[in-house]
């Protein structure tokens, strides 16, 4: 597995399939992993405060897109945005990251595999969310405090042309995950 440096380069798919991967029509030969749980597919995107889908002028598919931060050590055991190509898939992995700024008392560890669809056309694939551990919802800068509240993570894709657009029903998971903290000084 190699690290990525906030999508800072492309990664080739014609390994995973040769024409690449169409996303809405069109066929993508390369993708751009991102810090901040999401995977772009015409240029890096730095953006760490999740907007409403259908938004992006590029398409993004979002495993858990929020404001992540690998500076809080650890490398590289934890912190760690990686991926691996195969023959026929692709694994991008956010292992046991923090959040901004700097925090890594919570981790999260996500995951996003991109596979050729069986009996399709060679561009189809299937998309598949993982998650193991998420402890926290949301980054110092997108309005959190100790990782919940503000602008939670979202996740699911847009294809980028402002109309079309899946997200994932995370609210009642953020809700639970947020009722588990014990209420703030001030409301006591």
């Amino acid at each position: 597995m190699a690290t990525t440096a906030s999508g800072a380069r492309p990664i080739d798919l014609t390994r995973v399939s040769p024409e690449g991967l169409n996303l809405g029509g069109a066929n993508f030969r390369a993708m751009y992993v991102n810090t901040n749980g999401n995977v772009t597919f015409r240029a890096a995107f730095a953006t760490f405060t999740p907007m409403a889908f259908p938004f992006a002028d590029q398409p993004m598919i979002a495993p858990w897109w929020a404001d992540v931060d690998t500076r809080g050590g650890g490398q590289p055991t934890r912190n760690n945005v990686c991926f691996a190509l195969e023959a026929a898939r692709v694994v991008v992995t956010w292992h046991l990251v923090g959040y901004y700024n700097s925090h890594d008392d919570m981790q999260n560890s996500v995951q996003l595999v991109l596979s050729r669809a069986a009996g399709g056309a060679a561009t189809d694939f299937d998309v598949e969310f993982r998650y193991h551990r998420c402890q926290w919802t949301t980054g110092d800068a997108s309005g959190g405090m100790r990782g919940l509240g503000g602008t939670p993570a979202q996740a699911g894709f847009d294809l980028g042309d402002r109309r079309t657009a899946l997200t994932l029903p995370f609210l009642s998971v953020v809700s639970e995950i947020e009722g588990q903290l014990p209420p703030p000084d001030h409301a006591r």
